[in-house]
């Protein structure tokens, strides 16, 4: 599985190129949806409004997450599964479109605006192996042409300013973590049997990894399981528990967004947990200026 390094980069670069992904991206209008029925929470709502917005501004990956915590809120309303189904064929095609004008911008020999598309294909499709694999070459790439075989005292303290975007400058090799990815992005679940899906024994299994601080194993299994029984209370209130747990931490640590969307899928999956998850959402959502 593709590493996450890239995936809080290029949302955040997502945002700042908002308006030129617009004019440069013309793929077909993302039809939104309705929903049959009106929002049932503040949580819903808000989720909702944020959704729209993110398709209107063609934000198509982070329309994804939105409409995929909609979808594991009220999964009898099947709007947001049609919606979220539309969002990740707009962010497909939008991550296709952009990576074909990462190489096009690379092969004239303009590296930022090949950086720039890059990271605007990782932004709709965090998982694009080869968007990643080619970005890491442009940086291998500067870093033999202006810092292998010169004195130290040459590059040792140097400006930013031989970089053609400073952020993927940044990129760096994570931490060793047993939780899962230490960026926002939640972890994804591996392929799984029928068996494995629909063994409640996976719960047991789930609760022993979460006790020993496997968050990735756990969350994994607890999603397989709930995909495979959706109607099983017991176990959207584990898988529940499990990421709050996870934003406890990533909040311990000072990862805000990271604790943010964990609690917002924790209240997702188990809205009957608002009274506790709320205070904490809009803890979060203040101290990053989202409120």
């Amino acid at each position: 599985m593709i590493k996450k390094r890239f995936a809080t980069l290029a949302s955040a670069t997502a945002v700042a190129l908002a308006g030129c992904a617009t004019q440069t991206v013309q793929d077909a209008p993302t039809d939104i949806v309705a929903p049959s029925t009106s929002p049932r929470s503040a949580f819903e709502r808000d989720k909702l409004a944020q959704a729209q917005a993110l398709v209107r501004q063609r934000r198509h990956g982070e329309a994804a997450e939105a409409w995929e915590l909609l979808s594991l809120y009220r999964p009898d309303e099947p709007a947001y599964e049609i919606s979220l189904r539309h969002s990740r064929r707009a962010a497909d095609r939008a991550a296709s479109q952009h990576l074909g004008k990462a190489r096009s911008a690379l092969a004239a020999g303009n590296e930022q605006l090949a950086v720039k598309h890059y990271l605007l294909t990782l932004a709709n499709d965090p998982e694009r192996a080869e968007a990643a694999n080619e970005l890491r070459q442009i940086e291998r790439t500067r870093n033999r042409r202006y810092f292998l075989g010169k004195p130290t005292r040459l590059t040792i303290g140097r400006a930013n300013d031989y970089l053609t975007t400073a952020p993927a400058a940044r990129i760096a090799e994570p931490e060793p973590d047993k939780t899962p990815a230490s960026q926002d992005a939640p972890p994804k679940a591996r392929p799984a049997t029928a068996e494995a899906s629909s063994d409640r024994s996976a719960l047991e299994h789930a609760a022993l990894l979460e006790r020993d601080g496997e968050f990735t194993e756990a969350l994994a299994m607890l999603t397989r399981y709930v995909k495979a029984n959706p109607d099983d209370d017991e176990a959207r209130a584990q898988i529940a528990r499990t990421w709050e747990a996870f934003g406890d931490r990533a909040l311990s640590t000072g990862r805000l967004r990271a604790a943010l969307r964990a609690f917002e899928r924790a209240h997702a999956y188990h809205p009957d947990a608002a009274a506790r998850l709320d205070p904490k959402i809009d803890q979060l959502k203040r101290s990053l200026g989202q409120s």
